[in-house]
């Protein structure tokens, strides 16, 4: 008669080796989630390319094209953007439902939308600069696809020109001031 060999493992083998598979499979979920977090969080904040165009009618209206690193999600619920450098400040595509409404002409608080905006540092926000002026309308024709941010018609009368430089950013308000954080 064959006596089947059993290996047998104490409880607390079988507990240590169940935990590490636990451990394991948390750590490569926490990391998963993380890593995708970290690219809708701050991942469609990043911009790889802009593209100004001056054309128009005796160069009058001018037009951005900012590519960002991944798909531009709906808004988030959370007050952020992207900002393009101009002669006479920026030129900020948002959304900041938190923030506020900034006028009856802009639209929903939590759809993406354009300011010609002035900033400065210190205040309260200081090391961070802050607004200093920011249109209360609409600039320019906004649309979105993609990875593909496109800001037409963008008048130089009050915007200044356009550069190809710019940043994404965060927004939240301190001391009454509202502080803009810029995305490394």
């Amino acid at each position: 008669m064959k006596v089947p060999i059993v290996f047998y493992r104490s409880h607390s083998t079988v507990i240590s080796m169940n935990s590490r598979a636990i451990w394991g499979i948390s750590i490569a979920a926490i990391f998963a989630v993380s890593m995708i977090s970290a690219a809708y969080a701050g991942g469609h904040l990043l911009i790889d390319d802009i593209t100004v165009e001056k054309p128009g009618r005796n160069g009058v209206a001018q037009s951005v094209h900012i590519e960002v690193s991944v798909v531009v999600p709906d808004p988030t619920g959370a007050d952020y953007g992207w900002a393009v450098g101009t002669s006479k400040g920026f030129l900020v595509i948002t959304s900041h439902p938190n923030i506020g409404d900034d006028s009856t002409g802009q639209p929903p608080l939590n759809a993406y939308h354009t300011h010609f905006l002035t900033a400065d540092s210190g205040g309260p926000c200081d090391p961070l600069p802050h607004a200093t002026f920011a249109t209360k309308n609409e600039v320019g024709k906004l649309s979105i696809m993609g990875d593909m941010i496109w800001v037409k018609n963008v008048p130089r009368g009050l915007a200044g020109d356009l550069t190809e430089s710019g940043f994404g950013f965060t927004l939240f308000t301190s001391g009454g001031d509202l502080c803009i954080n810029p995305v490394p």
